[in-house]
């Protein structure tokens, strides 16, 4: 996932968008619209843990709030950024 700069509801919105086609690849869904609750047993049957799974909800939660919920992004979330690539790096070892 590279870093684009883009002002912050477009990094939410890539961010949304790299996650679900992360997770439609490895899990053999379309990724496109993919929610977490569409792939929620799915994780849970590849042993991903409650903490892991916590983060990721997390993540799904604070993109979507970025992108549609009118929430005031005024530049890009660095943190956020980081996080997802953290909970795809440990996503990475369960699937």
């Amino acid at each position: 996932l590279a870093r684009q700069n883009l002002p912050g509801i477009a990094v939410c919105s890539a961010l949304l968008e790299a996650v679900r086609d992360y997770l439609g690849d490895k899990l053999g869904n379309n990724g496109s619209a993919l929610t977490l609750h569409d792939v929620r047993e799915q994780l849970e049957s590849r042993g991903i843990s409650s903490d892991l799974a916590q983060r990721l909800s997390a993540l799904f939660d604070a993109c979507e709030r970025g992108s549609y919920g009118g929430m005031d992004v005024s530049g890009p979330d660095v943190d956020l950024t980081q996080e997802a690539l953290e909970v795809i790096r440990l996503l990475d070892h369960v699937l």
